[in-house]
């Protein structure tokens, strides 16, 4: 079958795809809203550090010392949950009487729908099973119950005899893996450092995590755990080199199967070399895909820039990716602090001032910016609603489990209209809230061989090249003209047949009687976010009653 294709050079589909984006631009580009604020408007009075983000991006949470968000009179940094649909701000930091903690809380995760909240805090206040003093524990709140627990403890339900900090939770809120100094929750425990733990919350255990093939606690400090969804899996970074048979030198990420009972060593250099200093790991939802940071050269070809980077490791596929690249592939600099989609394909991140990774970032101050593994697209996220750059941004990109929302903090800088309250606010960059779709609509009108068709090849991803299929309904070349527009009508035609589009533009198209396929592709640019186009082509067909043929309509809508 003989199918053309023709280049944007050769066929303006392309192009008139995008003069009709322009003329007719999307409904909404993109979204960046304000969250450090109440239902009403009142913006917090002190400054407000984004925490986490739900797994849909509807609940949101933060950490202020603001009096205004709970009319605390004397309050400590507490932390607050947005939720966006309904405008509520909700004090999660606090006891079954309803009492803030008594002392500052920090390192705060969300469970996948937003209802279990993990965060560290020396307050004393908050359970009465806190009987370490102010030592920082670990506690668990529950939004659903409105209740809190305290879950930094050993295997016999013992409060740590030092602290405890960042902890994670499985998406059910029955598991947390957490970090602790404590010398009282594993028997062999010997390092005097940190060291990681599970914490089962409907058996009331405690396992180690940061163990050697053997089950004895590694001999040096490990942190910064992160969890699959299920809390099967726990990954986390560590410089004891005892941990597997490969003997390692410096920071490396590992993962640990709980079930499995191994602990697996997952950053290699290209030579299967231990990585050197390989920190800040972060899971997809499975575990399958793991993004860390790491200033190692040799994880991948090409790594000249001497700079701290983020990378991506497919545990299924045995490939590692660096990220922190420009859409075109050019190397970035100095990026740290990366966080993950549940898939693995959005990773989210914080990049220097220095090496920008989008050309328009001309602000000379440190950005959050995001990569899109499927697409191979790098776009900034801590922007102005309408895509304008702020003036200071010192916060990561924070990606919310299903890849569309990225939360981000902009310290004292006017990041949304009306944000004037001279604090760091939190804020969310929202992308285009509708998949690609692509549907028919009306009825076409025979020609000589039947209705001509008007397929295309897959949904009208931006970025992504689209091919639209003409089926010719004449057993000769004939002519035919593509109609396209931005506005469906149904119109009855002197032809006998329908118009289906209000066309903006008419491009000539020589139609085999094989068909002919139509290449076009509209750039991945917040410009193009929900922007939609209807086609139909109308067929001269000497065979047709009278003389034209058409296809039935063709609605893209271009988007995620």
């Amino acid at each position: 079958m003989d199918h053309r294709r023709f280049s944007v050079r050769k066929f303006p589909v392309a192009a008139a795809l995008l003069v009709l984006a322009c003329v007719a631009p999307p409904a909404l580009a993109q979204e960046v809203s304000l969250v450090s604020a109440l239902a009403d408007g009142t913006q917090a009075d002190r400054d407000c550090i984004p925490a986490a983000i739900s797994y849909d991006g509807r609940f949101v949470a933060f950490l202020s010392d603001a009096k205004s968000l709970a009319g605390l009179v004397n309050p400590h940094v507490e932390c607050y949950v947005k939720d966006r649909l309904t405008g509520d701000v909700e004090l999660v930091s606090r006891n079954a009487a309803g009492d803030a903690a008594n002392q500052d809380v920090r390192e705060v995760r969300l469970s996948a729908d937003g209802n279990f909240v993990v965060f560290s805090t020396s307050a004393t206040n908050l359970d009465a099973a806190d009987t370490n003093g102010s030592i920082p524990d670990c506690y668990l709140y529950d939004r659903a119950e409105d209740s809190i627990e305290l879950v930094s403890l050993g295997p016999d339900g013992e409060v740590g005899d030092y602290e405890s900090r960042e902890p994670v939770v499985s998406a059910d809120g029955r598991f947390v893996a957490f970090t602790s100094y404590a010398h009282n929750f594993a028997a062999d425990d010997d390092n005097d450092t940190y060291d990681v733990f599970l914490r089962d919350r409907y058996l009331g255990t405690t396992v180690t995590i940061s163990v050697t093939q053997d089950g004895h606690v590694g001999n040096d400090q490990s942190y910064a755990a992160d969890i699959t969804s299920d809390g099967g899996l726990v990954v986390f970074q560590s410089v004891a080199h005892d941990l597997t048979d490969v003997r390692t030198t410096g920071y490396d990420v590992y993962v640990r199967d709980v079930a499995g009972g191994t602990t697996t060593l997952l950053t290699l250099e290209m030579d299967g070399t231990p990585a050197f200093n390989a920190v800040n790991p972060r899971c997809s939802a499975d575990g399958s895909v793991v993004c860390f940071s790491s200033g190692d050269a040799l994880l991948v070809p090409d790594d000249t820039n001497g700079a701290e980077d983020i990378f991506v490791l497919d545990r299924v596929a045995g490939t590692v990716e660096r990220v922190n690249v420009t859409t075109s592939g050019e190397q970035g600099g100095l990026s740290q602090f990366p966080t993950i989609s549940a898939d693995g394909r959005f990773v989210g991140f914080w990049c220097g001032a220095f090496d920008p990774l989008d050309p328009l970032d001309r602000n000379y101050a440190p950005d959050g910016y995001a990569r899109d593994r499927l697409r191979g697209i790098t776009f900034r996220v801590s922007v102005r609603d309408g895509g304008d750059q702020t003036n200071i941004v010192g916060v990561p990109a924070i990606v919310s489990g299903d890849g569309r929302s990225y939360l981000f903090g902009s310290p004292t800088d006017v990041a949304e209209e009306g944000d004037a309250n001279g604090h760091a606010d939190v804020f969310v960059h929202e992308l285009a809230p509708t998949p690609a779709t692509s549907s028919h609509y009306g009825s076409g009108f025979p020609g000589e061989l039947g209705i001509p068709t008007l397929t295309v090849a897959a949904d009208p991803v931006l970025g992504q090249p689209i091919d639209v299929t003409i089926g010719s309904s004449s057993p000769q070349w004939i002519l035919g003209f593509l109609a396209l527009g931005v506005t469906p009508i149904e119109v009855r035609g002197s032809w006998g047949g329908d118009l289906l589009v209000a066309p903006l533009t008419l491009i000539p198209v020589p139609v085999t009687p094989f068909g002919y396929t139509l290449h076009a592709q509209v750039p991945y640019d917040a410009a193009f976010w929900n922007f939609s186009a209807v086609l139909q082509c109308l067929e001269l067909d000497p065979g047709a009653a009278k003389g034209v043929s058409s296809t039935d309509g063709l609605e893209l809508d271009f988007g995620y």
